[in-house]
Order: C-alpha cells, then sequence, then structure tokens
C-alpha cells in the first residue's frame, strides 16, 4: 500500500465504518453517484468519515469532517435504472486525513493509512482483554447490530487479531456513532480494547438496570 493515496471521501453523519467490516449503502445524492461511478472506473476505493456536529447548515458545502476515516473498498455494486447505486463496501484501513486535492463536487483527499501498534500490549494483558470482551459481548449480544436490525449474536471470532476482535465489535456495537469515533482513532490496539470495554460494560449497566426496573415495575402492578 503507497503511504499516501488520493481517495473520494464520503461523509456521513450517522455511520463509522472500521477495517473488515462490510458495510451497505445507499447511494442517491447526484455528487456522490460521480463518486461511486469514478471510483468504479478506478481502484473502487472510496474513503469514509463521520461528519462533525453542526454539519446540518452546511450540507449542501463541505462541512468539516473528523481527521481520521476508514477506506472501503467497493466489493459488490448494484446500477439502479434511475442512476441511483446499491454498493458494498469493506473496510479496508484507518487513514488520517490530508489536503483536500478536489474539494467539487465530491472531495478528494491524501490521505495517510494508519497501522494498527501492538507496544502497549503484553500476552498477559491481551488474554485479559480477550476474556473481558468475550464475556461483556456474550452478557450484551442483542446489542448488536446489523444495517438497523439486531443480529442477537456476537459478530467476531474470537481468535482473529485482537486489533480485528475490537474494530468488529466496535463496528457491530448499537452505540452513537460519535462514541465510535474516538475508537476509530485509537491505533493503539490495548488502549482501543480498554475504551471498547468500558462502553460495552456501560450497556451491561443499562441492562441489568433496565431489568430491574422492569422487576419493580411487575412488582407495583401485583400491589
Amino acid at each position: 500500500m503507497n503511504r499516501r493515496e488520493e481517495i473520494p471521501l464520503f461523509p456521513l453523519p450517522n455511520v463509522v465504518l472500521f477495517p473488515d467490516a462490510l458495510l451497505p449503502l445507499h447511494i442517491f445524492e447526484p455528487r456522490y453517484r460521480q463518486m461511486v461511478q469514478d471510483a468504479c472506473n478506478g481502484d473502487r476505493k472510496i474513503g469514509m468519515v463521520l461528519l462533525k456536529k453542526g454539519w446540518e447548515n452546511r450540507y449542501e458545502e463541505n462541512p468539516d469532517v473528523f481527521a481520521t476515516g476508514c477506506m472501503g473498498q467497493i466489493v459488490d455494486v448494484e446500477s439502479l435504472p434511475d442512476g441511483r447505486f446499491n454498493i458494498l463496501l469493506k473496510g479496508i484501513c484507518r487513514f488520517a486525513v490530508g489536503d483536500v486535492v478536489q474539494p467539487k463536487p465530491y472531495r478528494r483527499a491524501r490521505v495517510s493509512p494508519l497501522e494498527d501498534r501492538i507496544d502497549d500490549l503484553q500476552d498477559a494483558a491481551e488474554r485479559t482483554a480477550r476474556k473481558n470482551l468475550n464475556e461483556a459481548a456474550a452478557a450484551i449480544a442483542e446489542f448488536f447490530v446489523y444495517n438497523k436490525m439486531s443480529l442477537n449474536r456476537v459478530p467476531v471470532d474470537f481468535k482473529a487479531p485482537l486489533g480485528t476482535v475490537v474494530d468488529t465489535l466496535s463496528y457491530y456495537l448499537a452505540i452513537d456513532p460519535y462514541e465510535k469515533q474516538p475508537i476509530l482513532e485509537e491505533i493503539r490496539v490495548g488502549a482501543r480494547a480498554g475504551m471498547l470495554y468500558e462502553k460495552m460494560m456501560d450497556l451491561v449497566q443499562f441492562k441489568k438496570a433496565t431489568r430491574e426496573g422492569w422487576k419493580f415495575a411487575d412488582g407495583a402492578d401485583l400491589n
């Protein structure tokens, strides 16, 4: 992979793509139809970036995006009769956004791929991280969602590299995109695992509190 690449940016307010994840997208805006057409005629790469809050008033322009995104490869495309597209992206790698070299009709930017760092993770720490994530994920299997539908299962092979485990769980976990963005930005695998574990434990506690609330409500109804 080249140290720096020039790719189109596709900013959205509600999606954070992670490496190895599969993202289905429906492309309907004229500028992004052109982006998909151009990508399909080239290397089929698109850089997914999250719009910063406050984007609504400038959406037709180039509202601010976060400086870290995820490169995706178009692995399937359906061209619709009216010019729209359905595409499937597979996450390739994190990247840092550099200079914008084309602002219109869609943004193209120079990006620098970001590689995982595992120097913060010793063997014992990795085993503990895997165990913690496995147990927490099993406790909240219903919170893993794909394409707005609950999977009701843990969508990862825990024998995969820890970075892949963390990225996959982060992608499918039903938390706010702005909570996922810091996890995407963290290239230290151990720290990233810790960040995700905290989010998962919040959901474990939420689930526990909800169940206790139901029990209280049921008891109140019987009095």
